[in-house]
């Protein structure tokens, strides 16, 4: 009973500092900017003290479609794997297509952002060993499109890259239905056409494939843990399979989980969750 008095006021403890910034054993830096041309462009960066040597870093992206959504959504997940791991972790914003902003954009945010971390990092006496990237839907989608399109250009070496429900295929026709039509005009706006339809959507294959992380699999892209719901109602558990057949033809490396009572939160299959988080320490273990 003590134990568990004792456990209940240091949970109530690191909560109350978790609201001022602190958190034990972990350097927390809040809303750094990593570029100046927009508001949305700033990051939580989480450093564990006592870190010499080299040290993996974990780049979370939030989801949202690429029109909502905000960096706090990992920032428990954030405090977690330092605090407990030793890992450096971050989760950014980045600018959305409400800003006028293309997938190129939000890519070049990456690349910004990671610089940033990287530059934080050192000068709090940490070097960075590698980074992977991870995020859910929209962020998953933009996880795997700049580890397999930019990996050349990081500025950090990318291990590896998570998404769980992430866009894989923007020309899939599945990806589009009367129920969710406003993905017309969201797929639009990554590529700069926001005026684009389910009339005229042929006229921009070319253009779709080039922000479809699908297109740019090949047997030496990172590797890939992903994760999706066979009863995903917004993106379509095709875009998945067709994911694994492209790695898997190649030789990439990988792991697929498929959660076959989800939907796009993936909420209905805590076991697979289990395995998620257990396959997830197992990539940091053999790739960091």
């Amino acid at each position: 009973m003590f134990a568990k008095i004792i456990s209940l006021i240091l949970s109530a403890v690191f909560s109350f500092l978790w609201l001022f910034g602190i958190v034990p054993g972990v350097t927390v830096m809040r809303d750094v900017a990593y570029a100046s041309q927009s508001q949305s462009q700033k990051v939580d960066i989480f450093i564990p003290k006592n870190k010499g040597g080299e040290v993996g870093l974990m780049l979370m992206i939030h989801g949202g479609a690429w029109i909502g959504g905000d960096k706090s959504d990992y920032s428990d997940a954030c405090r977690s794997i330092s605090s407990n791991y030793g890992y450096i972790t971050a989760t950014m914003n980045y600018r959305l297509i409400g800003e006028n902003a293309d997938c190129e954009d939000m890519l070049a945010d990456i690349t910004a952002c990671l610089e940033e971390i990287k530059a934080c990092a050192s000068d709090k006496g940490v070097k960075i060993k590698s980074c992977a990237l991870l995020g859910g839907s929209a962020g998953g989608h933009l996880s795997m499109l700049y580890s397999y399109k930019n990996q050349a250009v990081s500025p950090v070496e990318i291990s590896f890259c998570v998404s769980l429900s992430g866009p894989t295929d923007l020309t899939d026709p599945n990806f589009y239905s009367q129920e969710n039509a406003i993905l017309y005009t969201v797929a639009g706006g990554l590529i700069g056409v926001p005026e684009m339809n389910e009339t005229n959507i042929g006229e921009y294959t070319e253009m779709l494939k080039e922000v479809s992380p699908l297109s740019y699999v090949c047997s030496d892209v990172p590797a890939t843990l992903f994760c999706h719901g066979m009863k995903d109602s917004i993106v379509p558990y095709s875009n998945a399979v067709s994911l694994e057949k492209a790695l898997a033809d190649c030789g990439a490396e990988y792991t697929f989980i498929t959660y076959p009572n989800s939907d796009h939160d993936l909420t209905a299959d805590p076991d697979k969750s289990d395995e998620y988080y257990h396959t997830l320490a197992e990539y940091a273990e053999k790739y960091f």
